[in-house]
């Protein structure tokens, strides 16, 4: 933001002294062109900048401690997750996980030249993250080069690695539960938890005692 204000007040500048032929008219009118535009539009340019930062920095606060809490609440580690993911779409941050695009990804080789010996898979180890409304790269994710085998000729643990590769791409479309049921402290218990002794059968029907008024006296006898 703050370089196009810049660029805006160079070029009316530019357009100012275009015209000015001896050096006493251009020091005269650089220096009215400068006080008159250039330095307010750049103070602007300075305090929208500013301005925006601060924005930034309250709404990254505001997220983690929206995360953090949700952290101290959570049972699992599916509803943390479930959570960074709502709060990452909210910031704008696509996560990409198809290991199409390798221009996103670092590469590391399973075994050093394996790129080179033949055709390979790539397994994603971490995904990248991409600004959506610029569409820049925020953060490089990362590929394991996996020389092809074919399924009956892979070893134990090439068949879990590959397991484990589909699980993951497959992850990102699953819908976790919205709401997570939350536990009641002592002293909060739902009214149907209360009255749940009072509603649980037993062996006979248990005779009501009822209260201090409705004991029996025990007859005194005579004097």
């Amino acid at each position: 933001m703050v370089e196009k204000e810049l660029e805006v007040a160079t070029g009316k500048l530019g357009a100012a002294l275009a015209d000015k032929e001896t050096g006493a008219d251009l020091v005269a009118a650089f220096r009215t062109e400068l006080m008159r535009r250039v330095l307010p539009q750049f103070t602007e340019a300075v305090r929208k900048g500013v301005l925006e930062s601060i924005r930034t920095r309250q709404m990254h606060l505001a997220q983690l401690a929206v995360l953090h809490r949700q952290a101290l609440d959570a049972k699992t580690l599916q509803v943390v997750l479930t959570r960074l993911e709502d709060e990452t779409a909210k910031a704008g941050l696509r996560v990409v996980g198809d290991t199409g695009d390798q221009s996103l990804f670092n590469v590391v080789e399973d075994q050093p030249g394996v790129m080179k010996k033949g055709p390979v898979t790539f397994e994603l180890i971490a995904p990248a993250y991409i600004d959506k409304e610029s569409g820049k790269l925020v953060e490089r994710g990362w590929l394991r080069a996996v020389a092809k085998v074919p399924p009956r000729e892979m070893t134990p643990g090439q068949r879990r690695r590959a397991t484990h590769d589909k699980a993951r791409r497959k992850q990102p479309e699953k819908k976790a539960p919205v709401q997570q049921r939350k536990s009641h402290h002592r002293g909060q218990e739902p009214e149907k938890q209360q009255n749940r002794s009072s509603e649980q059968p037993t062996g006979g029907a248990r005779p009501h005692r009822g209260g201090k008024g409705d004991r029996p006296m025990k007859q005194r006898g005579t004097r």
